[in-house]
């Protein structure tokens, strides 16, 4: 594992008008706003009121990574969709590495089905399989999927669902902001194996040092599957290092917060003065527990995986049916934290709010 440390950055230069303090509480309340705001459960259905009836889809395949959380419970809510439309899907749940996913991708292309769903990985390595794809008539709907740098942009995607890594970045970190009133001293973890993790990472980073009161004491490289020990290790190290200074920690994943929880324990750190983990993903039910026992992680951000699922059949409907655009439509994700963990939403381990969707997605097909 490697550490790099950070020391805060001094700049005499400051936006016309306005004074270091009066800036930094500027930070902390649009921090304090947005987080209030991703808390809030929809209580009415906010989707699409129009679109394409069903139409006959004959070859459909969802591309998977297995390892990625969630990918179980996608996997069903769109095979349950489909079922509604009357398409069959075929699904090919990759749990590899970035090589082997590629390969089921462009495995998958050759037998040039009419649409391809992709979750949970970034396809940007074989863009130019997907391009052509697309030029044949394939039509992609990703899900979790790709990144926000600028080469993914050129992906042949009809719609891609789910908040931005640039959004659960910026939401994260500016949960730790809320969650230390504007003194946040934080850890970051990521894991190098990852790119996606790092760049969700540096992201959390930028937005984490707009705050002038806050200070990113180290960014660190550990897996995100790692081992109790090295955890427990890796933790008695940054305490020893920047003691009370350390107070939140962030991560791209639930993932890395797992044991996180007995490690602190073992050092005698407990809320609300430990340096608690707050996640830009993925609302898992283990996370969803851990909040709600105060066992190491603070908040996360949980994704409507199932609505998620059922918009994804929607938009490949639209593409099959010769729509020119998506829906447009983006249901935002919930940060959930003590206050909101015992909602009726996230009453089965998932993010799932009673919206009738279903039945509002059913509708539309139906016509």
């Amino acid at each position: 594992m490697r550490m790099r440390r950070y020391t805060a950055l001094c700049c005499g230069l400051l936006v016309a008008g306005l004074t270091l303090p009066a800036f930094a509480d500027n930070v902390l309340a649009e921090a304090k706003s947005q987080v209030a705001a991703a808390m809030l459960v929809p209580k009415t259905w906010a989707g699409p009121t129009s679109g394409p009836k069903a139409v006959a889809a004959q070859h459909l395949v969802l591309i998977t990574d297995g390892t990625a959380q969630g990918a179980a419970r996608f996997t069903r809510a769109l095979q349950d969709a489909a079922s509604a439309i009357g398409w069959q899907v075929s699904v090919r749940n990759i749990a590899g590495n970035a090589a082997a996913l590629r390969m089921a991708l462009e495995q998958a292309i050759i037998d040039q089905p009419h649409g391809i769903f992709i979750f949970g990985f970034d396809p940007t390595p074989a863009m130019a399989a997907m391009k052509a794809g697309a030029a044949v008539g394939v039509k992609f709907v990703g899900v979790e999927s790709g990144s926000s740098a600028p080469d993914a942009k050129a992906l042949p995607y009809f719609a891609k669902i789910g908040p931005s890594q640039d959004e659960r970045a910026r939401l994260a970190a500016n949960a730790a902001i809320t969650f230390r009133d504007g003194h946040a001293g934080a850890v970051i973890l990521t894991d190098s194996s990852r790119p996606g993790d790092v760049h969700v990472a540096r992201l959390i980073e930028l937005q984490v040092r707009k705050c002038t009161s806050c200070k990113v004491l180290s960014v660190v490289d550990v897996s995100r599957n790692a081992t109790v020990p090295v955890m427990k290790a890796q933790i008695k190290s940054l305490q020893q290092l920047y003691g009370s200074r350390w107070n939140v920690t962030l991560a791209p994943s639930d993932r890395y917060f797992r044991d996180f929880g007995a490690g602190l324990a073992r050092l005698g750190l407990k809320a609300p003065d430990w340096p608690a983990g707050i996640a830009a993903g993925e609302g898992s039910a283990a996370a969803l527990k851990r909040i709600a026992a105060q066992a190491g992680e603070t908040a996360t951000l949980a994704r409507p995986l199932t609505i998620e699922a059922w918009q994804a059949i929607d938009e490949m409907n639209r593409a099959l049916a010769g729509n020119d655009a998506a829906s447009r439509f983006a249901m935002p994700a919930l940060l959930v934290n003590s206050q909101n963990a015992s909602d009726p939403a996230l009453a089965g381990g998932t993010y799932d709010p009673a919206l009738h969707y279903r039945h509002a997605y059913q509708m539309l097909w139906a016509k």
